[in-house]
This record gives structure tokens, C-alpha cells and sequence, in this order.
């Protein structure tokens, strides 16, 4: 057992002291006339201080490669090649020759020829022949896969063009992807800055050129984006859910959208939008391109809607087409003094007439103070807008009618839009609350009209919201005061 230990010690301490030695590679393999003719080889290439060129294909190259190789002495050669990454001039790079029967040129350490070697099967050692009369060298591949021989040339400024030339593409090709990643970082900005828009205008759109879609879901976290969209304005409603990337060109649909005859592949992004003049420092959307930049479109908060809402068992008949219809006795569009009623600024504005109201008329405002529209009744009489108040006593209801005419050849765009034509006695009598109420009125319905917009929740009548094309932070929600024929259990979308 002591024999055992004593000899364990022994190897120990002649393997640490060994760590102390440097460590010799064994000689490389070199024939003495071999040795001689790389000699010779070896100071003509050094003798060329402009260097030689060297046109090589490796394996797996269709085209040529271009190497400038300037020999420094007789271990340390200089390399710039036409080969990405290396393209800049690598200094100092080691060879040495071997070879029992012919000099074999071998460029060892990191180089551009040990890369090409770990990567497209390539060698970086060549059989290298003298060409005196011709003053070039042959490299052939030393590792048995020789096709054909290649050319070391003289280097000079016209020979080096081609590596230039080479050159020049490979910072080109950098370039470009330096723009690239540029571009997709500016895309990806721009798709976090559009996220972060904060309107209240009401609808949420996606329109390219002739495409109108609404945003039902923008997910930057799984980048998915869900959109809802008719191919005709008579087309049930079509929701897609789409995956994306972002790219230098923009946003990259996964699958690409098909709408029609038409292919959506690229959502090309713009610069933010500022529709809003009451806060025209936020941003309303993002403008959208088309492969020349021109802006075809925008994605973001608008006034109005994607598509118009049809009715589902008839998609001939809007929203609005229906409650307009003059056959079908429809009775009217009722609100109450709920708040819930109105968006809120509409609640700004009703509540502004009504300060200005109580100083002109003795009515009462805190039991009714309603928007109602009265559609055509069954004596066919015209359409008509009234301001339902309490009476001063308190036991009955006041109204104050604007008269309409409705501007028909809208409703098969889902659009409601009435022109004044006169008033009822209650508002006539009074004039000095006519200019008011129409103003007031004009608010609720301007002249480029209100879109209905249909909505029915769980349990609930269908109820028309009637948006402001020209300002569509001002709605009023409205239900039909008549069950026949029943519009309240109608669908829409």
C-alpha cells in the first residue's frame, strides 16, 4: 500500500512540474527537397510587396471568391478576402508549408480559409505550384477533392477591382440589414406608439384603399390581430384572426388577408395621425401606404364606421333603412333622463341647452328632459325631433318638435340625415328658443348625418345608438317605443 502511495506521489510531482515546460507540437511533416522549393516559393511571395491575387471557387460556390494575400515573411501573411466578415484585412495570420512530394500551402489559426473549411467542407491547405514563366501559382486543393487548379496572380489596382467589387457588396449587404433592422425597430415603435392612442372617437378601423375593417383586437403581446369586415356592404360580417411579424416594410399578415380578388400580405405604417381639433395633440391613428408610400388608408379612431349595419335575415335593409321604412309604422326613438343615454359629450351638451332652456321657458327639467325621435306614424306624417320637459305643475309633460325631412337616398348607407323644415307651435311661439333648439338639434344630427348603430345585450331590446358622422364623441342611445312590427328583437351587424 506505501508502494502504491509513493508512486502516485511520484507521477503528481512529475505532472506538475511538466506544467512548467512548454509544451512542443511535433515538427511538421516536410520533405527536405520539399522544404527547399517552399523556401524558393516562400521569397518570391514575400519579394511581392503589393501582394497576389488568388481567385478561388470554394465548395459549395457557384462564383468565385477574391483573396488579396500579402506575405509579410516567412510565417505571417496578411488576408482580405471578398467573403463576409473577412472582408476587412485580417493581419498576421499564420501559414507554414508541408508536404512529402509537393510544397502544401497551410493557413492555420482563425482565417477566412479555416471557416470556409468548418463550413462548407472546404480545406485550408493547397498543393501550390510555380508557373515561372508565366510569374503565377496554381493552388489545388490538397484534401483529395481537387477539381480543378486556381489562380495566385501579382496583385495590381486592376486585378483588385474585382475584389473590390466584392467588398463593396458585402457592405452593401450590411448596410441593408443595418436599414432593415432600422426600419423594423422604427415599425416596431411606431406599432407601440399607435397601441398607446387614447381617443374617444367611436369607432376603431382598419381601411386600406378599398378594404374597411373593423379592429375587434390588436395583441402585441402574441402579435395577433382580429379584424371583422363585409366583402359587400350586403355581406354577412367576416371576423379573421391574423397572425403577424413586423418587418422592414412593415406589418407581414399571417396568412395573408384575401378580400375579393384581392391579397393583403403588408400593412405598410406611416406616420400617427391628429384628427382630434379639440385635443390636437393626440394622435387619432396611423397612417397606412401603399408600395410607394402614398397613404391609402389609416388604422386607428374614427368617426365613422367600417361598414354599414344590415339587417341578418334581410342584408338588403340597413339600421336605418328599417327604421325609416314609411310602411312600417315604427313609432319612435325614445331616451329618458338617464344619463346612461348619452355619451358624455353629449351629456355636455344637453346639459348646457338645459341651463340655457330654464331661463327661457318654466318648465320642469328634473323629472323629463328626453330626446325623442318620431319616426313616420300611421297617418304618415313627417318625421319630426322632440324635447319632452315637465309641466310647471308637475303633473304632465311639455314637448317642443322640430319638423324633418328625411334625406332618404343615405339610408342604404346606414345613415340617418334630416333637413329642418319648420317647427310646432310650442318652439314657433317661442322664438327665443328656436335658434337654440336647432342648433342644439344640429349637434345631435349634423348635416353629414348620424350613423345607427345597432346593439342588443343579453336579455334586452335592440337599441339604436345614433353617432355623429361629423363628431362621434356625441351619441344618444334610443329604443323603439313600438312592438310591431317589432324592432326590438331584431338583429343587426
Amino acid at each position: 500500500m506505501k508502494n502504491i502511495i509513493t508512486t502516485l506521489l511520484a507521477i503528481f510531482f512529475v505532472a506538475l512540474s511538466s506544467c512548467d515546460k512548454e509544451i512542443k507540437l511535433p515538427a511538421r511533416e516536410i520533405a527536405p527537397s520539399v522544404a527547399k522549393v517552399a523556401e524558393e516559393y516562400t521569397d518570391i511571395l514575400v519579394k511581392r510587396k503589393d501582394g497576389w491575387l488568388l481567385t478561388y471557387t470554394p465548395n459549395s460556390f457557384e462564383e468565385p471568391l477574391y483573396f488579396h494575400l500579402t506575405f509579410k515573411d516567412s510565417e505571417l501573411i496578411d488576408i482580405q478576402s471578398g467573403y463576409r466578415d473577412f472582408h476587412d484585412v485580417q493581419s498576421n495570420v499564420s501559414y507554414y508549408f508541408e508536404g512529402k512530394y509537393t510544397p502544401i500551402l497551410v493557413f492555420s489559426g482563425e482565417n477566412v480559409f479555416t471557416t470556409l473549411a468548418d463550413i462548407f467542407d472546404d480545406t485550408n491547405k493547397f498543393k501550390i505550384y510555380y508557373k515561372e514563366s508565366e510569374n503565377r501559382f496554381e493552388f489545388v486543393r490538397a484534401d483529395g477533392f481537387a477539381i480543378k487548379a486556381f489562380d495566385l496572380v501579382p496583385a495590381n489596382e486592376h486585378n483588385l477591382m474585382m475584389l473590390s467589387k466584392q467588398v463593396n457588396q458585402v457592405l452593401a449587404e450590411i448596410e441593408f440589414e443595418k436599414e432593415q433592422l432600422r426600419l423594423s425597430e422604427v415599425n416596431r415603435l411606431k406599432i407601440e406608439k399607435f397601441v398607446e392612442i387614447q381617443s374617444d372617437f367611436f369607432f376603431y378601423n382598419l381601411i386600406i384603399d378599398d378594404f374597411s375593417a373593423a379592429i375587434q383586437s390588436f395583441d402585441t403581446l402574441n402579435n395577433k390581430i382580429t379584424l371583422s369586415y363585409k366583402e359587400t356592404a350586403t355581406s354577412s360580417p367576416t371576423k379573421v384572426t391574423l397572425n403577424y411579424n413586423l418587418t422592414p416594410e412593415g406589418i407581414n399578415l399571417k396568412p395573408a388577408l384575401k378580400f375579393g380578388d384581392k391579397t393583403i400580405e403588408v400593412i405598410r405604417l406611416g406616420d400617427l395621425v391628429y384628427n382630434d381639433l379639440e385635443n390636437p395633440e393626440r394622435p387619432t391613428s396611423l397612417a397606412l401606404l401603399d408600395e410607394n408610400n402614398v397613404v391609402n388608408g389609416f388604422m386607428g379612431y374614427s368617426h365613422l364606421p367600417p361598414y354599414p349595419f344590415t339587417n341578418t335575415i334581410d342584408r338588403t335593409k340597413t339600421a336605418a333603412f328599417l327604421l325609416e321604412d314609411d310602411n312600417s309604422n315604427h313609432g319612435i326613438l325614445q331616451t329618458t333622463i338617464d344619463e346612461m343615454h348619452y355619451s358624455t359629450k353629449a351629456r355636455e351638451i344637453r346639459e348646457e341647452f338645459k341651463q340655457f332652456f330654464i331661463t327661457k321657458r318654466d318648465s320642469r327639467t328634473d323629472t323629463f328632459f328626453d330626446f325623442n325621435v318620431y319616426l313616420y306614424d300611421a297617418t304618415g306624417a313627417k318625421p319630426s325631433f322632440g324635447l319632452k320637459t315637465g309641466n310647471p305643475a308637475g303633473t304632465g309633460v311639455n314637448y317642443y318638435f322640430l319638423n324633418l325631412e328625411t334625406i332618404e337616398e343615405h339610408l342604404y348607407d346606414n345613415v340617418l340625415n334630416f333637413e329642418i323644415i319648420g317647427s310646432r307651435a310650442t318652439v314657433t311661439n317661442n322664438p327665443s328658443i328656436l335658434v337654440e333648439y336647432s342648433e342644439l338639434f344640429r349637434k345631435f344630427f349634423p348635416e353629414e348625418g348620424v350613423t345607427v348603430v345597432p346593439h342588443k345585450e343579453v336579455g334586452q331590446f335592440t337599441q339604436f345608438k345614433l353617432v355623429s358622422r361629423k363628431d362621434s364623441r356625441i351619441w344618444v342611445n334610443y329604443s323603439s317605443s313600438t312592438a310591431t312590427p317589432n324592432l326590438r328583437n331584431v338583429s343587426f351587424d
